[in-house]
């Protein structure tokens, strides 16, 4: 910064200087009778505007870097401020671990930290089963599925580029399918990921997709689906 205010002086100072001499010149100038004398104030007038407007580019030129380095500066204070364009993912484990249970963590993906991340888990699976509206139970049978297949996870402010912790989720050990859906909230945006698995050959077969929510649309921000996935049971990636 010492660099920059010195650079600024000797602007400053060229403009100074050739003010003066511009001065002088027409002072000179204006009082003058002789030929000689009045050539002389005219040299002096060209020398004096030459150093001025040297003076004065040098200035703008170093103002208009420190005003770019000033709003850069704004920005990337801004942008630790909201998390800018960072992101979270949600990684998951396989469903044929030995704790029946799904591992789930949220990363942060970015240069900037999260804040105020809140996850809403919802099994789709769960949600999707088929219940006789002439049960007399149905009522309770539905609010027992909405209460059970849903949770929501407080996470908070997450640093760039770490792993947290969210929960263990159950696996389908007795089904050949499964399917859980993210939706995340935080300062600087909305995203949703669903990660769904297939039992394929008696293999379990993931597809993954995160976006970001826009006005009436969905981003793909990342995308991991395995090579025997069916395509055809890809979920559309929706927030609602």
């Amino acid at each position: 910064m010492s660099s920059i205010t010195e650079y600024i002086t000797v602007a400053v100072a060229l403009v100074f200087c050739g003010g003066v001499i511009t001065l002088i010149a027409a002072f000179r100038f204006a009082r003058s009778r002789e030929r000689d004398s009045s050539k002389l104030a005219r040299w002096l007038v060209l020398i004096g505007g030459l150093i001025t407007l040297i003076g004065g580019a040098l200035t703008a030129v170093e103002q208009g870097k420190m005003s770019q380095k000033m709003t850069q500066l704004s920005t990337q204070t801004l942008a630790y401020q909201t998390g800018s364009d960072s992101y979270p993912y949600i990684g998951c484990s396989g469903p044929d671990s030995p704790t029946d249970s799904i591992y789930c963590a949220l990363y942060s993906v970015g240069e900037f930290p999260l804040y105020g991340i809140r996850v809403y888990v919802s099994d789709l699976t769960m949600l999707s089963q088929e219940l006789d509206h002439k049960d007399p139970l149905f009522p309770e049978k539905f609010a027992k599925i909405a209460d059970e297949s849903q949770r929501t996870i407080a996470v908070g402010d997450v640093e760039r580029q770490t792993k947290v912790f969210l929960t263990n989720l159950p696996y389908p050990a007795h089904q050949h399918q499964q399917d859980y859906k993210f939706s995340i909230r935080g300062r600087n945006g909305l995203w949703v990921q669903l990660v769904q698995w297939r039992s394929v050959n008696g293999k379990w077969e993931r597809a993954s997709r995160l976006g970001a929510c826009l006005e009436d649309s969905v981003s793909i921000l990342l995308e991991d689906i395995s090579h025997e996935f069916p395509r055809s049971e890809i979920r559309e990636l929706r927030w609602n």
